[in-house]
């Protein structure tokens, strides 16, 4: 019995998890949309030399 419910505790934690992963990255994608063009323009190009660093750009310009 304690068993099963802990499955379901951690089922519903790595749900949540997943819902806050989404909102997280829907904000980042709706930030985006408001960047300026040359930020955009300038994060595009990143991501096509170092696809490892945009993502550190969009974020740092989230914040």
């Amino acid at each position: 019995m304690f068993t099963s419910r802990l499955g379901i505790l951690e089922r519903l934690i790595s749900i949540s998890r997943h819902i806050i992963g989404l909102r997280i990255i829907n904000g980042l994608l709706r930030d985006v949309g408001a960047m300026e063009p040359w930020r955009l323009r300038r994060s595009i190009f990143a991501l096509r030399r170092h696809k490892h660093i945009v993502l550190v750009l969009v974020v740092h310009d989230a914040l």
